[in-house]
């Protein structure tokens, strides 16, 4: 099987990196063709592996994970793999190791300053949010169960696509069956640090020392009274620029008494020498070095956001609660060392529970995934790129939705970003041909033409389409838009985004067969985008129009205001708002309006916004558009009522207490636009 793994960089200690090599070892082991696609490598290399450099240009580091996830993305578009395998986050991916905690959620947690004067929150949450709620969402390999729960709260992912890897660790990290073996190696590591056995030795193990806590575990270890700091050693290990942390241990009278040691490859030694493991960490997805801790036999204290934690905690260790305190650390590790008896005790039950577990197979596990995974979409379980095809980007499994993408041809030659993607009909009807082009040639009758934007619709086999060619709409324009604090619409991208999108929440919308656009500078981009015509449909704008005069049934007004509702609450509370939200918008399908939940249409998303959650005012300006479309149908209190409770899904009484001031907002912003629209007042609902 030929495999593509990408890893933005590596380097011999961090783990993450310890995870890929083992997979990539047991993958080439397996016979795979691997191919691995890096950024940045430091150590050996593995050997039977092609090594591919995609060298990031840019000086920040969230530029260099855009650089590399646009340079990988042309690298396939030149070559076909069955399976691709990330270890970051980035679009395009049939499966993705996720090693991190969810982004998204530790950002919301940062200040909203820091988060708008840099482009690294947006950037590295788009990625994230490419594998986790994207147009086709890979499978992802997680660590915890805790770990795949905050994934889901924030972006909703099927369980379906989430499996649980057991923990992985290196078979030489097991403590020896021999315990003159274990002493021996316990003494050759103390008399490396000048310690004799009497000595109370805490080690830390990490990367990224303020991440996991290195600060913390000082302040700690300085809390220790004298009599036992004055026989106590910490020796930190870890590939980390230290001098920071250095100067914190100077602050505090510890330059005698703390190692600093840089990446060391005896880590598994170094842990049977040690007492006491010490891991207070402030975002820990596993902590892998827990799990070789609890094998080597050494005891632990932990802070309670490791994803490992249960594992310590199993194995008779300390883990602090959350949120973190300083006090209680101090008060547990001086109660572990102080109180006699208690390290003893607690080596003695970590290694009963070692002998119980098996921590060896993590790599065999996901590599088998990935095997599974590689077979099920060849045989056509999942969408993927057929063969021939210069490109791998998975998209949704909805019928008459984009599959694969096409050869950009001479375009991808001149060195500029392009991105096609086609459902069956259009991959068969332009084969050969350039997609800009032939998109570009189309005609039909128009609908709507503006500067940089031409709407039409046409015909091809008896079947009609609806077609959108943006071709750039100029720096003018972006600044005519950010001067009114608007985000400029600059190619097709955010309506097949939202089209995705509403399929992926279950609200209908039109079908995307076709998609492309091309361009690396925003104000010059081409781009395109055809969907299937919606037959049968009246918009509700034309079918409410006599209802004032001539009212309708009260079953089918009853169903369509619940309908709308539903429909708007569940584009809201996904993050998407639709910032042209009329009742021209949502098209009815005919003879669907007697039932009890009638087929509505939303089109129309060009300028639609997808976020974590809709701010406010964007809720606001929907609603309130919305309602101002309406207010000539001759709506009553009650059908404003039955609309608020569809739309917010609770009880009116609760709805209404709690959200007054948004619905009075609405109400307002509805009547503003009707008296500059009409010069008058609105009717006031019956």
């Amino acid at each position: 099987m030929k495999m593509a793994f990408l890893i933005f960089k590596y380097f011999p200690y961090g783990g993450l990196q310890l995870d890929f090599r083992r997979m990539l070892i047991e993958a080439v082991a397996r016979g795979h063709q691997v191919t691995v696609l890096y950024g940045r490598w430091e150590g050996p290399f593995v050997e039977g592996a092609t090594y591919r450099v995609l060298p990031p240009f840019a000086l920040t580091n969230w530029g260099k994970a855009l650089s590399f996830e646009w340079n990988a993305m042309m690298y396939f578009q030149r070559e076909k793999f069955d399976l691709i395998a990330g270890f970051n986050r980035m679009s395009g991916l049939d499966v993705f190791f996720a090693a991190d905690n969810c982004f998204a959620m530790n950002s919301a947690r940062k200040p909203k300053l820091l988060r708008f004067l840099t482009r690294r929150y947006s950037v590295y949450e788009r990625q994230e949010r490419a594998v986790f709620a994207g147009e086709r969402i890979p499978v992802i390999l997680c660590l915890t169960d805790r770990q795949k729960k905050e994934y889901q709260s924030v972006y909703r992912t099927p369980e379906e696509k989430f499996f649980l890897l057991p923990p992985g660790i290196d078979a030489d990290r097991k403590r020896p069956d021999s315990e003159e073996e274990v002493r021996r190696i316990r003494a050759e590591v103390r008399a490396e640090f000048s310690m004799n056995d009497d000595t109370l030795f805490l080690v830390q193990v990490c990367s990224g020392f303020h991440t996991k806590g290195v600060d913390r575990v000082l302040y700690a270890f300085r809390s220790l009274p004298e009599e036992i700091l004055g026989r106590s050693k910490l020796v930190i290990v870890g590939h980390e620029k230290s001098r920071r942390f250095e100067k914190l241990a100077g602050a505090l009278n510890l330059e005698n008494r703390v190692i600093f040691t840089g990446s060391r490859d005896d880590v598994g030694r170094l842990l049977l020498g040690a007492d006491l493991m010490v891991h207070p960490a402030r975002n820990e997805a596993a902590g892998t070095v827990l799990v070789e801790s609890i094998a080597a036999g050494l005891p632990l204290v932990c802070s309670g956001n490791c994803g490992y934690a249960p594992f310590v905690r199993e194995s008779g260790g300390r883990v602090l609660s959350e949120p973190f305190s300083q006090s209680e650390f101090n008060d547990t590790l001086a109660a572990v060392l102080e109180t006699p008896g208690r390290l003893e005790e607690m080596r003695r039950e970590v290694i009963r529970y070692s002998g119980t577990m098996d921590y060896y197979h993590r790599a065999r596990t996901a590599v088998n995934i990935m095997e599974e995974s590689a077979a099920a979409m060849n045989c056509g379980l999942f969408q993927t790129a057929e063969k021939g095809s210069s490109g791998h980007f998975p998209y949704p499994d909805s019928e008459g939705g984009p599959s694969c993408p096409e050869s950009c041809g001479d375009i991808e030659r001149e060195g500029r970003m392009c991105e096609v993607r086609l459902n069956e009909d259009f991959r068969e009807l332009w084969k050969g041909e350039n997609a800009f082009e032939a998109a570009f040639r189309l005609t039909g009758e128009s609908f709507r033409r503006v500067k940089s934007r031409h709407t039409f619709r046409f015909e091809i086999g008896g079947k009609g389409y609806f077609a959108k060619l943006h071709t750039g709409c100029g720096w003018r324009e972006v600044f005519k838009n950010l001067i009114q604090f608007k985000r400029p619409v600059m190619d097709a991208g955010p309506e097949y985004r939202a089209l995705i999108h509403l399929k992926h929440i279950g609200v209908d919308t039109m079908t995307p067969c076709a998609f492309g656009r091309m361009g690396i500078n925003p104000t010059g981009r081409v781009s395109f985008l055809i969907t299937a015509e919606l037959t049968n449909t009246v918009s509700l704008e034309d079918y409410c129009r006599d209802w004032s005069a001539d009212p309708p049934p009260f079953s089918v007004k009853a169903a369509l205001t619940r309908k709308l509702g539903e429909t708007v609450g569940k584009m809201h509370r996904s993050g998407l708002n639709h910032r042209d939200c009329y009742l021209c918008h949502f098209l009815l399908e005919k003879g669907t309006e007697e039932k009890e939940s009638p087929s509505l249409f939303v089109i129309d998303l060009h300028r639609a916004q997808i976020r974590k959650s809709v701010p406010t005012r964007y809720r606001i300006k929907d609603m309130g558009g919305l309602y101002f479309s309406a207010m000539d149908a001759g709506l009553t209190r009650h059908d404003l009522l039955r609309f608020i409770r569809a739309y917010s899904e609770k009880p009116l009484r609760e709805t209404l207490s709690r959200d007054r001031a948004f619905y009075h907002a609405a109400d307002e912003t509805a009547h503003a636009l009707y008296r500059k629209v009409h010069r008058k007042s609105p009717p006031s609902p019956r």
